[in-house]
């Protein structure tokens, strides 16, 4: 439940896997957030046409190499959300036992997270949000 006086939290959310995107879509807004979905960055960018998308987070999974996704989300960033500062998130595709769990900065407010779990995200995603901005 949302705190009074804060907004619920809008997450760009950004997946090329039907199967997956339906089941975070879910699970997003089960946790209260409000998501925005595109299937690839081209749809992103497009959606923005009409103006900057008010997101408070870009998460991204699009099957490709981390560091490929993250300048994708950086593209998306800079030319489809209102502000600059909107953390970025990348879920990691391919990776081994080594990285499982683990959430990586790459640069400022930009992470690359090889989940583990559900919970993993949802610590990630509460800890990246801005305080006045909470899931409903």
């Amino acid at each position: 439940m949302a705190e009074k006086g804060s907004k619920r939290a809008t997450i760009l959310y950004v997946e090329d896997d039907d199967d997956t995107r339906l089941i975070m879509r879910q699970n997003l807004v089960k946790d209260g957030y409000r998501v925005l979905i595109e299937i690839s960055e081209d749809d992103a960018l497009e959606r923005a046409t009409d103006g900057p998308v008010d997101a408070d987070l870009l998460l991204i999974n699009l099957g490709l190499p981390p560091d490929d996704v993250l300048i994708a989300a950086r593209r998306i960033r800079h030319a489809a959300i209102a502000r600059t500062d909107v953390p970025i998130v990348v879920i990691a595709y391919k990776y081994g036992t080594d990285m499982e769990g683990r959430d990586v900065k790459a640069e400022e407010n930009e992470w690359v997270s090889y989940l583990e779990d559900a919970e993993q995200l949802d610590r990630l995603l509460a800890r990246l949000l801005p305080s006045n901005v909470a899931p409903a």
